[in-house]
């Protein structure tokens, strides 16, 4: 029996947020975009941390804004760029380690990759 596939018919937001392929200059784009987006709200808890407010109260949410961030630069802009490489998705969880992340970034920036653009 055929599985239906319809109910994942194409989405938007879910295509902007999490393409299927990312090429080099994407990649890059979104990378620096997301690394703006992030350090922008971590810089008032920078200062309150400081200034002597709070400092855990302010530590847990800086790591909370850290955490997410992470997962959604893996998910939305590391794994698109594997697809475009053709290689296996599973890579990304190697941009968590020390080192080893700007290896790979590197790699992924530079590439080439399989998308064909018309």
């Amino acid at each position: 029996m055929a599985r239906d596939y319809t109910r994942f018919a194409a989405n938007p937001v879910r295509d902007l947020l999490f393409p299927e392929r990312l090429a080099r200059g994407e990649y890059f784009a979104r990378s620096m975009l997301l690394n703006l987006l992030v350090s922008l709200p971590l810089l008032p808890a920078r200062q309150a941390i400081l200034a002597g407010h709070n400092g855990l109260a302010m530590l847990s949410v800086v790591t909370i804004i850290f955490l997410v961030s992470t997962a959604l630069w893996i998910w939305g802009v590391v794994i698109p760029r594997l697809r475009d490489l053709g290689w296996d998705s599973r890579w990304a969880w190697l941009m968590i380690l020390p080192f080893v992340n700007i290896v790979l970034g590197l790699q992924l920036l530079f590439t080439p990759g399989q998308t064909r653009r018309y």
